[in-house]
């Protein structure tokens, strides 16, 4: 037999074994490659789904299993971070906010599965959306968007920086930019209405944009279920391993050199089969931010602290993104802006809670 057949082979004993019981196991990290997909396919099976499914605008939406996992850095993984930060100058507040928001490590229960972009919304997919709804971005109406690109192709008035002249020359398979948390939700809303899925947020004049949990529609990801599936069963600093030097395998990150955001999909993928979770973009999550959430950390499913009522209030931001350093890019960094926050750097990825697994 050769290598690949008994892999398959091993996969499909194991899902059917598991579909003789009532649930499939959780996924316990560490777990590697191979149970990782072995995961996928019981839980695929479990819910008469797939692993991979595409959606109305083109997305590959990929199942993720419920599981556990160590959420955060552990002191030792942060004293690393420090000693790689220092190697690359890294400014002080970066340092000041490993030390202090990413740990103590707490372990997590994703309990409920779900499905999450393969890669980041593109700028071609969130054409449809404004070309379907004449959508403006919170760029393009408050203005005062920002760019770090030293492009000849960016603005010479910072309020023209938008998702269409984010501050240099894009390809519209590339992540989409200059988009707020607001904008993100609103693309979310409009996404679960074209295929015809309720939608996952209300507005309202006072509290702006709030969740409904309980629908199956778009919305974007908790920071626990991005880390968990950034992780993908990982344990170190990366969900390739603990040497920062292999991410231009991985990612796009401000080592690699071009100035700008990169066609999604490109580098290699992690164990769950997603692109791009260390970088070209940083990604909006659905938290409220708090500094010190992880002091009292919640074991099941956190959601994040509670809302301060705020449109300008701060929400999460996962990933790395084109333009910063390694140390900022690690499956723990935990970054921030308020949801009227747009900038060249920052998109987001597609969510859905899986329509039998809703509570």
């Amino acid at each position: 037999m050769t290598q690949s057949f008994l892999f398959q082979f091993t996969i499909l004993s194991a899902v059917m074994v598991c579909a003789q019981d009532s649930d499939p196991p959780m996924a316990r990290a560490p777990f590697d490659v191979r149970q990782a997909k072995i995961h996928q396919m019981q839980w695929a099976r479990h819910l008469d789904a797939r692993v991979e499914s595409t959606n109305s605008i083109g997305t590959t939406m990929v199942l993720i299993p419920p599981g556990e996992f160590l959420m955060g850095s552990s002191d030792a993984q942060v004293e690393a971070a420090l000693k790689v930060a220092t190697e690359l100058k890294i400014d002080q507040r970066t340092q000041d906010r490993i030390r202090t928001q990413e740990r103590p490590a707490h372990r997590m229960n994703i309990a409920r599965p779900f499905l999450l972009g393969a890669t980041e919304v593109t700028i071609a997919q969130f054409r449809k959306f404004v070309m379907g709804t004449n959508y403006q971005t919170e760029a393009e109406v408050l203005g005062t968007g920002n760019s770090a690109a030293p492009n000849k192709a960016a603005p010479k008035d910072r309020n023209e920086f938008t998702w269409r002249t984010p501050g240099f020359v894009q390809l519209e398979n590339a992540a989409v930019s200059q988009v707020s948390w607001n904008d993100a939700v609103a693309f979310c809303n409009w996404l679960s209405r074209q295929e015809k899925l309720a939608p996952c947020y209300h507005k309202d004049a006072d509290h702006g944009w709030t969740l409904i949990p309980e629908t199956g529609g778009y919305r974007l990801p908790s920071e626990a279920q991005w880390e968990f599936a950034c992780r993908a069963g990982t344990t170190g600093p990366f969900h390739f391993g603990d040497d920062y030097r292999e991410l231009e395998k991985y990612d796009w990150y401000n080592r690699i050199g071009k100035n700008s955001t990169r066609t999604v999909g490109t580098k290699r993928p992690n164990a769950f089969g997603l692109y791009n979770m260390h970088g070209n973009v940083g990604e909006w999550c659905q938290d409220f931010y708090d500094p010190n959430f992880y002091q009292t950390p919640r074991r099941n499913d956190p959601t994040g602290p509670a809302s301060r009522l705020s449109p300008k209030s701060r929400r999460v931001i996962r990933g790395g993104d084109w333009w910063t350093t390694a140390v900022r890019c690690r499956s723990a960094f935990r970054g921030y802006g308020d949801q009227v926050t747009r900038s060249d750097d920052l998109g987001f990825r597609l969510m859905r809670i899986l329509a039998s697994q809703r509570r």
